[in-house]
C-alpha cells in the first residue's frame, strides 16, 4: 500500500526516499518491492534490445572475413597475373594447384591456352582457391595476351 503524505512541504530527499508528484500530494514509491521490480523491467528490457543487437554483430563480423578473403583473393590473382605477364611469351607454363608461401590456406592455379584460330595469342586464367565458412571458394581472372611485335628500322 502507498502511503501518502500531503503535508504540502517541501520534500526531503534521501536515502530510498524517491517521491513523484500526484496532484498536490505527494506518493512515496519506496516500499518494498518496487526497486526490485523497477530493475527487473529494466533488465529486461535491455536483454531485449541487446540480444539483436548481439546477433547483428556476430554477422557482420562473419560478413567481414568473408569480405577480407575475397579482397586478399582477388590481390593476390591479381599479382599471380601481372608476374605472369612479365615473363617472355615463350616461357609462360600452367601450373597445377599451388599453395601461397605466405598466405597460409590460400591456393592458384594457372591455366595458359592458344586461342583457336589464332597462333599468336594466349589466354591466361589465374584461380586463386580461399577459405571462406569452412569451405573452399575460388575467383578466377582472365586476360590475353599476343606475341610481341619487334620493329625493325633501317
Amino acid at each position: 500500500m502507498l502511503k501518502t503524505m500531503c503535508n504540502h512541504r517541501k520534500h526531503r530527499t534521501g536515502w530510498l526516499n524517491a517521491f513523484w508528484k500526484q496532484g498536490n500530494c505527494a506518493v512515496d514509491i519506496t516500499r518494498g518491492g518496487y526497486i526490485l521490480a523497477d530493475v527487473s523491467v529494466a533488465v529486461v528490457l535491455m536483454a531485449v534490445a541487446l540480444l539483436p543487437l548481439q546477433a547483428m554483430f556476430l554477422s557482420s563480423q562473419l560478413h567481414l572475413a568473408a569480405a577480407r578473403n575475397l579482397t586478399v583473393a582477388t590481390m593476390l590473382a591479381q599479382a599471380r597475373l601481372e608476374e605472369l605477364l612479365s615473363f617472355p611469351y615463350d616461357s609462360m607454363n600452367s601450373q597445377e594447384k599451388t599453395p601461397f608461401p605466405d598466405q597460409p590456406g590460400f591456393f592458384y592455379s594457372v591455366a595458359i591456352d592458344s586461342v583457336p584460330g589464332n597462333l599468336m595469342v594466349k589466354t591466361i586464367l589465374v584461380t586463386v582457391y580461399y577459405p571462406e565458412a569452412g569451405r573452399e571458394k575460388q575467383i578466377t581472372l582472365k586476360t590475353q595476351r599476343t606475341v610481341p611485335v619487334i620493329e625493325v628500322r633501317k
